[in-house]
């Protein structure tokens, strides 16, 4: 702007004579349309050119606000959505992993159940651990072991009564 208030640049603009006076005596700082000359909000930044002692002209550097903003408000918009993924991931895996220890003995429960079913009572649930969990396989284990005697004395007794019918009296 030179000093008549008129912009070589941008032809037909003039600045008005309160953002002049405003920019000569402590330099021209603000966020707006400085008064309409820009259509939208615009961070403005202006200051005098001096020549022995004279003002010899003014400058000014504008941005619109949202130019300005926008490279940062996607950077943070970026870093904090790698940081939610990050953050899913890692909890998605540590939850799988903390239920897959939590359902493991009873996925081992309902295998040897089908066993059982065959009637292979010989499997055992091997855990050691103090939870509700562990007390549950503590007392399938038990009942393997009485349903293996009982098989066992099944057999036995099975055994033994056809032995008797077979040898006569």
């Amino acid at each position: 702007v030179s000093s008549n208030a008129t912009c070589k640049i941008h032809q037909g603009i003039t600045m008005p004579s309160s953002i002049l006076s405003a920019t000569t005596h402590d330099g021209y700082y603000t966020m707006d349309r400085m008064e309409g000359i820009y259509n939208r909000l615009t961070m403005v930044v202006g200051t005098t050119i001096n020549m022995n002692g004279r003002t010899a002209g003014y400058v000014y550097a504008t941005i619109p606000v949202g130019d300005g903003l926008m490279p940062y408000i996607t950077g943070m918009l970026k870093i904090f959505l790698v940081a939610v993924i990050i953050t899913l991931l890692v909890s998605a895996i540590a939850v799988y992993m903390y239920v897959y220890g939590l359902t493991k003995p009873l996925h081992e429960m309902t295998e040897l159940t089908r066993s059982y079913a065959r009637g292979d009572f010989s499997k055992r649930i091997d855990i050691d651990d103090n939870t509700e969990i562990g007390e549950l396989a503590q007392c399938f284990n038990s009942m393997a072991q009485s349903l293996d005697e009982l098989e066992d004395s099944r057999s036995s007794f099975v055994a033994n009564v056809s032995h008797e019918l077979k040898t006569p009296m």
